[in-house]
């Protein structure tokens, strides 16, 4: 639960003074209001007079976050379940503002039912989202219910968390929304060979973390300014990236006897920073400069930057 409390002004003898009241406060005040709850408490605020009726529909960041319930009655889960399916329904059904800046799905259910989040990410596109955040176990579509690729034209920050991910469907998802500046996809299953090249690219943050079935990783002729990558060793392939400042590789490796420096090498020209971070060496560590090298719970941060 969410609490907003307004103190009223009080005069020098104590009075009250002629202080606003919620209800007559500006559009824009009340909009941001509104916009620091959980979206069903923002729609709960169009009952509390008229005038707020349709108050909530001027919302352009809608999140969404149903936190992980564990019952053991199986049917408190269901019905928990069922109330949070409606309660996003309820509000893209009657949501009429054209755009939607923010759109965001922290689902702790496991088992809706594909179709329905299709729908939920089919408003998104008609919303025409600039940055979409999906915490969920969701096989992410190449195509919508209603037979049309998945495209956002102005997206620019894609957020994945537990979402299943073919490389095929990323790689098209890039073509068809070239606004997209920053991915984060994290937790990720399906994607084994993910390749990301051509000019026409606008990405300038790459981050993939704990993919478990990632094998191979090529991103090449764009303008990428920062890249992450945390999980298995795979094989990695930066080239063309004249652009990229920011490194930071974490793979489990054994000590620095490994591929990693022919990895960056290719943009080394223009690196800024690079942090790589490995399991704790079986050698002696005064071979390593220790201005740059310290000890995180048995593992190894190598950090250097360049000036």
């Amino acid at each position: 639960m969410t609490y907003i409390y307004f103190v009223k002004e009080l005069g020098c003898d104590g009075s009250n003074s002629d202080a606003l009241s919620i209800t007559d406060m500006p559009y824009e005040i009340l909009i941001f209001i509104l916009s620091l709850l959980p979206v069903k408490d923002a729609v709960v605020t169009s009952s509390v007079t008229k005038k707020w009726r349709f108050l909530w529909h001027g919302l352009t960041h809608l999140n969404f976050d149903a936190m992980k319930i564990f019952f053991d009655n199986t049917s408190l889960y269901r019905l928990e379940r069922s109330k949070f399916i409606e309660q996003v329904n309820s509000v893209i059904q009657n949501y009429n503002h054209p755009v939607v800046h923010r759109f965001r799905i922290n689902l702790g259910f496991s088992d809706l039912n594909q179709r329905i989040i299709d729908e939920w990410l089919q408003f998104a596109v008609n919303k025409k989202v600039e940055i979409l955040e999906l915490d969920l176990n969701y096989d992410f579509p190449l195509i919508l219910p209603n037979s049309r690729y998945v495209e956002f034209v102005s997206l620019k920050k894609l957020y994945l968390n537990n979402v299943k991910l073919r490389a095929a469907v990323l790689e098209d998802l890039l073509t068809r929304s070239p606004q997209i500046e920053s991915i984060s996809i994290h937790d990720s299953s399906y994607m084994t060979h993910i390749r990301v090249a051509g000019r026409h690219l606008n990405v300038k943050h790459f981050e993939i973390v704990h993919c478990r079935d990632l094998q191979s990783l090529y991103l090449s002729d764009f303008d990428l300014v920062s890249f992450i990558y945390k999980g298995r060793p795979v094989d990695i392939c930066l080239t063309n990236l004249p652009k990229l400042k920011e490194v930071n590789l974490s793979q489990a490796l054994p000590g620095l006897d490994n591929k990693v420096f022919n990895q960056v090498s290719s943009c080394a020209s223009s690196l800024q920073a690079l942090c790589i971070t490995f399991r704790r060496p079986e050698v002696s560590t005064e071979k390593f400069n220790s201005n740059y090298v310290y000890r995180i719970n048995h593992q190894w941060n190598l950090s250097l930057f360049f000036f």
